[in-house]
């Protein structure tokens, strides 16, 4: 018998090039090591997070000693307060602004106040308007969606979203101020008793508010807004004689 026929595998194996099995086992040591590599890395980031959750957790415990409550949307610290029982209305303000300063128009009164930054151009920080407004045109006071129309809005760089203050409803407008380099938000509400008493808020942006659509400081202020219960919000405590919303209201003076 040929003993070619019946050599043990060792022997065929000889004289032949075995390249394979080592870069296999070469390319297992690799990928165990990536394997290892990588459980370190995820184990290191899992006890990172359970660290930072354990010492959030453990925070409130370490201040406990510390009593220092909670500060309201509408309360802020030093805030000053204004208020008028005439026009029906309060609120709180920066105790850093001006002192209101209070128009009385025609058929509305107007709260203005200014932070000391009002140079060049640039509108008081706030203006609180409250009345009617009258078209000329129409021969009738407006509507809010009226009034809203009549506003010269540019059509780019603004946001507009319907707003609620207390049972007032309306619309919120913010939009860049072209050549001027500041934002400016305004809220138009309505009175749920009469479609045509307005309520109008126009606030300059700082700087830090840039293009805030909601910035902290007017959010704080309708936060802290109020409304009198009493018969001097229906009416304008102005002599308008012919007005039927005026307190002064006396029909023998208006002609037919």
């Amino acid at each position: 018998m040929d003993k070619n026929l019946i050599d043990p595998p060792e022997k065929k194996l000889q004289g032949k090039k075995a390249v394979s099995f080592p870069t296999d086992k070469k390319s297992l040591l690799n990928m165990v090591i990536f394997l290892v590599v990588a459980f370190g890395v995820i184990a290191f980031l899992f006890y990172q997070n359970y660290q930072l959750e354990a010492s959030l957790m453990m925070a409130p415990a370490a201040i406990s000693g510390i009593k220092k409550p909670p500060i309201s949307p509408g309360k802020m610290t030093n805030w000053r307060k204004y208020e008028n029982e005439v026009f029906g209305f309060a609120f709180e303000y920066p105790s850093n602004w001006q002192k209101p300063e209070l128009n009385q128009l025609t058929t509305r009164t107007k709260v203005t106040i200014r932070d000391g930054k009002e140079l060049g151009n640039l509108i008081a920080r706030l203006e609180v308007s409250r009345g009617f407004y009258y078209s000329q045109s129409l021969q009738r006071e407006l509507t809010l969606n009226e009034y809203i129309d009549e506003q010269i809005f540019p059509k780019e760089a603004f946001t507009s979203e319907s707003v609620r203050l207390d049972n007032w409803q309306g619309r919120r407008v913010t939009h860049h101020v072209h050549g001027l380099g500041y934002y400016v938000t305004y809220l138009f509400l309505v009175d749920p008793e009469d479609e045509t008493h307005l309520l109008e808020f126009i606030y300059r942006h700082t700087d830090e508010e840039y293009k805030s659509e909601m910035p902290k400081t007017l959010e704080q202020i309708l936060a802290s807004f109020r409304f009198f219960d009493s018969q001097s919000e229906k009416c304008l405590p102005v002599t308008q004689p012919c007005n039927p919303k005026s307190c002064d209201y006396d029909p023998t003076k208006c002609g037919e």
